[in-house]
């Protein structure tokens, strides 16, 4: 598998985001010493901007983790918000960086909320 491979996103603002990442046919990498950070921004120049997936569930044999947004996370992305994610990895051992996947996120905007309720 060559990296990084490429999948677009789907976000519905307001709402939980959850998202397995699954690396298991590249039968060669490792998650042996590896950090993950994971990013959401509307453009490279934005990129200071940017909104922070928690990443959980890391499974090392099986070679998937998720990525999380929190409802409060999503509601706060504008309603036409366009833009583009990634996740890296660092090798504690080499210090070597490898973006593993990216691709472009939409999202939804909430038009009913909790509080109309």
């Amino acid at each position: 598998m060559a990296y990084p491979e490429y999948s677009n996103i789907e976000i519905f603002q307001g709402e939980d985001f959850e998202m397995t990442v699954d690396l298991s046919a590249d039968t060669a990498y490792s998650f042996t010493n590896k950090t993950f950070k994971a990013f959401l921004a509307a453009d490279y120049k934005a990129a200071t901007t940017r909104v922070e997936f928690a990443i959980s569930g890391i499974d090392a044999s099986a070679k998937t983790m998720i990525l999380k947004l929190t409802k409060d996370q999503t509601q706060s992305l504008a309603d036409d918000f366009d833009g583009y994610w990634d996740i890296m990895s660092k090798d504690s051992s080499t210090s070597e960086h490898r973006r593993l996947l990216q691709g472009e996120a939409k999202v939804f905007p909430q038009i009913t909320k909790d509080e109309d309720f």
